[in-house]
């Protein structure tokens, strides 16, 4: 018996050795990519590989390269150590990506990307351009439908600045804390984590509904710039505060 579960072990690791050694060109050919998505020369194998350049819709990823953990193979999962990009990429980052039990979850992701360079593939509201560095963090994501289960991060902005037909608006900082809650994508923003003064929620909907809603109380040296543009865009309440209030239905 004991000899009969060795042999069936080796004969595990070997089909899981033949299987990481595919090349990686050959194994995503097996496979109809939609036609939103454009991938470059594909090179390595299933273990190790590298994709030169990954196109969705307008959004380019550069140089998008994986390395399998071997570990979880023993207890048939999958995880990987995904880079992508370079210094000179428009977006460019690491994490640990894992598929276990049929769920998909990311670990210790960072992702570094141009404001000027996202906000030109997705345009903002009224007009507004941005500049500046985005810098994503998330700890731990576990998905499920349509967004997620579990969410730990925050998106911060440095060097930033807002732009618009009254003028551009110097962002010091900006940190916006990421979670979920029933499923709905969670992003909090409070007076303390920005210099703009906004104290505001945006939340992403099961159904794809996309809502802010928040106060802005601009600081004693806000730009007047910013100013004219609350003033233009706002009501005050009560207690002078800006009130921000958005809602769209996602596509």
């Amino acid at each position: 018996m004991k000899k009969i579960k060795i042999i069936i072990l080796a004969v595990v690791f070997y089909l899981v050795f033949i299987i990481a050694m595919l090349p990686a060109r050959f194994v995503v050919a097996q496979f109809a990519v939609p036609s939103h998505i454009k991938l470059g020369a594909v090179e390595g194998t299933i273990w190790s590989g590298r994709i030169a350049s990954v196109k969705v819709n307008q959004m380019m990823l550069e140089s998008l390269s994986w390395q399998l953990q071997l570990s979880p193979l023993l207890l048939l999962n999958l995880a990987a150590d995904v880079t992508v990009g370079n210094r000179d990429s428009e977006i460019s980052g690491q994490g640990e990506i894992v598929l276990a039990g049929g769920e998909f979850s990311v670990n210790d992701l960072t992702l570094n990307a141009s404001a000027q360079h996202l906000s030109a593939i997705n345009p903002l509201p009224m007009g507004l351009t941005a500049s500046g560095q985005l810098l994503l963090k998330v700890a731990h994501y576990q998905q499920a439908q349509p967004w997620c289960e579990q969410l730990v991060g925050d998106l911060s902005l440095t060097k930033g600045k807002i732009a618009s037909n009254f003028g551009q608006v110097p962002i010091e900082k900006a940190k916006v804390a990421l979670s979920c809650d029933a499923g709905a994508v969670i992003a909090t923003l409070t007076p303390t984590s920005n210099s703009l003064g906004i104290d505001a929620k945006v939340s992403v909907s099961p159904t794809r509904k996309l809502n802010l809603t928040g106060f802005v109380e601009p600081l004693g040296d806000a730009p007047q710039d910013f100013i004219n543009l609350l003033d233009f865009s706002s009501q005050r309440d009560a207690r002078g505060r800006y009130v921000i209030k958005f809602d769209t239905q996602l596509r």
